[in-house]
């Protein structure tokens, strides 16, 4: 009996023979914060005095857990940390806040960029309350969705819901 060869197999492109099997992809996703009491009102910053808090929001919609890790980078404080391995279950969620950040740093304001790294997509949110001195009660208060990027090697790719 004679053997047909299709396209594939004229390719070199045998199942289960010298086939590769793609790497996972990991998610990528960047998360800007403002944490604590911002006092210099001849700063050059875009924010007023006041005070600021936020909290990042990871949640996994998955059916298994998901290991994740971050790292930041400051723009206004202290000095970037090591990055921080964490997992997280099936369904569950997580709070990354400004306690966390603020965590062996003796600054009083701390402004930057979270970045998180996870070999699963979740959903990440971002949650920013502001108080400006002198204003009373007033508090505002902002709910973002983090979109997150498909890691192809070391280059980002195109944003995805």
């Amino acid at each position: 009996m004679r053997a047909l060869l299709g396209p594939f197999a004229v390719a070199g492109i045998l199942v289960g023979q010298g086939a590769t099997v793609p790497a996972a992809a990991e998610f990528s996703y960047a998360v800007n914060f403002v944490c604590g009491a911002f006092l210099d009102d001849d700063a050059l910053e875009p924010v007023v005095p006041g005070i600021y808090l936020s909290a990042i929001s990871v949640g996994n919609p998955n059916d298994q857990t998901v290991e994740f890790s971050f790292d930041v980078a400051f723009t206004f404080g202290s000095v970037p940390f090591s990055r921080t391995e964490e997992e997280i279950g099936r369904r569950d969620a997580r709070r990354l806040d400004c306690d966390l950040l603020f965590e062996g740093l003796d600054d009083e304001f701390l402004k930057g960029i979270l970045y998180l790294v996870a070999e699963q997509r979740l959903d990440v949110w971002a949650f920013y309350t502001a108080r400006e001195f002198g204003a009373g009660d007033q508090i505002s208060i902002d709910a973002v969705q983090i979109l997150g990027r498909e890691l192809d090697g070391n280059t980002a790719g195109p944003l995805r819901e």
